[in-house]
């Protein structure tokens, strides 16, 4: 059976009084566990993805749906829209650049060859050859997850985490760091905050600002 909303506000709740911090309300524990679970794929972007259909336009530069955080794959070609096509292959710009110096004037195509990705923007793309328009893809993009929302019956507490078990621990300990990070006039809190932060990214196996600030000092 999968951990619920429910079951981490109300683990983070009990954390928070045991650590003699004043009650926190339900509304602020779904708050922070919607900012955890964000913050959770803004570090770890494949902590939640999803396939999706993408319509091309026309031209070489492509832009991903709003909903998405980052590009993650661009597998194949979708001929029809539900039949999968030809496989796609991901270069770089330099590569391309290098190999075919033309290759932006190359005829337009409704079929994807290559995808390169766009350095410092994880929005965009751009195909090889430039799309005539009618393309359709599969992409595999890391999405914002549901946001949980208070209701008067609390069935947003019986929610399965949208992120799985697998995160359940980085969620209640980045959960516990927005409460505190929130709180630092409270005595202890900035340093606990720290604390829950580093938990978080240990549990997500990603390095702390210790353990960075450790090796560039070796």
């Amino acid at each position: 059976m999968s951990m619920t909303v429910g079951y981490l506000t109300d683990q983070a709740g009990v954390k928070f009084a045991d650590d003699g911090n004043n009650e926190v309300t339900e509304a602020d524990w779904i708050k922070y566990f919607n900012l955890s679970q964000a913050m959770i794929v803004g570090l770890l972007p494949a902590a939640f993805t999803r396939g999706s259909l993408m319509d091309l336009v026309a031209g070489v530069l492509q832009t991903l749906p709003s909903n998405t955080v980052e590009l993650i794959d661009i597998p194949m070609n979708m001929t029809d829209g539900s039949t999968p096509g030809a496989p796609i292959r991901e270069t770089t710009l330099e590569i391309m650049n290098e190999c075919c110096p033309d290759w932006t004037t190359d005829t337009a195509s409704a079929i994807v060859e290559h995808f390169m990705r766009v350095p410092d923007n994880d929005l965009q793309f751009r195909v090889y050859p430039k799309n005539d328009g009618t393309g359709k893809v599969e992409i595999q993009t890391a999405m914002t997850p549901p946001l949980v929302i208070e209701d008067d019956d609390d069935a947003w507490r019986d929610q399965p985490i949208a992120l799985g078990d697998k995160y359940a621990s980085a969620i209640l300990n980045a959960m516990m760091f927005n409460a505190c990070d929130e709180d630092t006039d409270a005595p202890g809190n900035t340093v606990k905050s720290d604390q829950y932060y580093n938990r978080m990214m240990q549990a997500l196996g990603l390095k702390t600002a210790r353990q960075t600030k450790k090796e560039a000092t070796r």
